[in-house]
């Protein structure tokens, strides 16, 4: 039936030209040129013939506004912008894994007290084997801003350990701020300038909660945000670069404390 109207649009202006000569023709069959002048009747074929050409031009226009529309209404629909909870900590490496490609970029916190290796779930492995493939393969342009804070001797030697996982990659970025550990801060991940994670400070437990948000005008805000936190940090990794006497210092903190001695 939708079909049948659209017809029916496409094609009014030649309806409405044909309907009009069909008007001229039958006055002009029932009405003889003795009843009906002839200046008259050629002042209705011309009223035909402009009317036609006219209505072929409005027409024209009129179907190139409805692909307009019609364009306009498909890059509303394809941009479906979502936003939802993760729950557990394997739904949010989940999300990440499925999402990673070999042009990934990543910029991500990690103010967790909880290294990585004391952390279970196969996502969580899959996750962090990505990042090392990916960071040290060839030939692809996968990148990792990250920015820590360092609260233990335990997550000190593993943020060495990325390091040196990814020691000739001059993609992988590591930035760190000294807050201390009760600091409330909220972690986020942006990946590829679109998607956005958000979650609290201590969330790597396996009950934790997280809030993904696909839309790209809020990851741009975040970014944002994210450039100013990095642009504050100190760079232990930039690029090629280690900053070894940044690290000796971190460690001589550490081992000075006696809280981060027990962690």
């Amino acid at each position: 039936m939708r079909s049948g109207f659209r017809w029916v649009f496409d094609n009014l202006p030649h309806i409405f030209a044909v309907g009009t000569a069909a008007v001229v023709a039958v006055t002009y069959k029932y009405n003889p040129p003795e009843i009906i002048p002839i200046s008259t009747l050629s002042l209705l074929v011309s009223l035909t013939v402009f009317l036609a050409i006219k209505h072929y031009h409005l027409g024209r226009e009129m179907v190139e506004s409805r692909k307009s529309i019609d364009a306009l209404s498909a890059r509303i629909g394809g941009a479906s912008y979502t936003s939802k909870v993760l729950n557990g900590r394997e739904a949010f490496f989940k999300t990440l894994n499925d999402l990673f490609s070999e042009e990934s970029k990543l910029d991500v916190t990690y103010f967790d007290p909880k290294v990585p290796e004391r952390l279970d779930g196969k996502q969580r492995v899959a996750y962090w084997k990505t990042l090392a493939d990916n960071l040290t393969k060839e030939g692809c342009s996968f990148c990792v801003r990250r920015i820590v804070t360092i609260d233990s001797l335990r997550k000190f030697e593993w943020v060495k350990s990325t390091i040196s996982d990814c020691r000739s990659s001059n993609r992988y970025h590591l930035g760190y701020i000294d807050a201390p550990l009760d600091f409330p801060f909220l972690n986020i991940a942006i990946l590829d300038c679109r998607f956005v994670i958000i979650f609290g400070h201590h969330s790597m437990d396996r009950d934790s909660r997280y809030v993904f948000i696909d839309d790209p005008k809020i990851a741009e805000i975040v970014s944002a945000l994210y450039d100013e936190m990095w642009e504050k940090s100190q760079k232990i990794k930039h690029g090629d670069t280690v900053d070894e006497k940044l690290l000796s210092s971190i460690e001589r903190r550490l081992r000075a404390s006696p809280t981060a001695r027990m962690a």
